[in-house]
């Protein structure tokens, strides 16, 4: 039951992370700027295939890191190999249980201070 508590809160942690956080805006803003600029070569040069993949691989990486969904079902993935599987490193998921709790803390001192 622990196990699985830590493993639905650091999931939730690392999704936050990774769509919401500060830390990777260059990264988001890099691949949806990456996206609008490979829309327009394909305009300008037409379609092949190298750009085509490059196309498909900003669309892909673009979308997942500004859909929260998207994002907990590829977090849920690597937290399961961290957490069951190959590496058995805890302290990640543990810093992604810290990241969304401290979030929810934060989240509930806001709320009761409006009051």
């Amino acid at each position: 039951m622990k196990d699985l508590i830590l493993f639905i809160i650091s999931t939730a942690g690392l999704s936050w992370i990774l769509c919401r956080s500060k830390l990777f805006t260059p990264l988001r803003s890099f691949l949806t700027d990456s996206y609008k600029d490979k829309i327009e070569d394909i305009s300008a040069e037409g379609m092949s295939l190298i750009l085509g993949i490059k196309l498909y691989f900003y669309y892909f990486f673009s979308s997942i890191f500004s859909c929260e969904g998207c994002m907990g079902f590829w977090a849920g993935a690597v937290n399961y190999i961290l957490i069951y599987k190959a590496l058995d490193i805890n302290i990640l998921s543990y810093g992604f249980a810290g990241s969304i709790v401290s979030l929810f803390i934060i989240s509930l001192i806001n709320l009761v201070a409006r009051k």
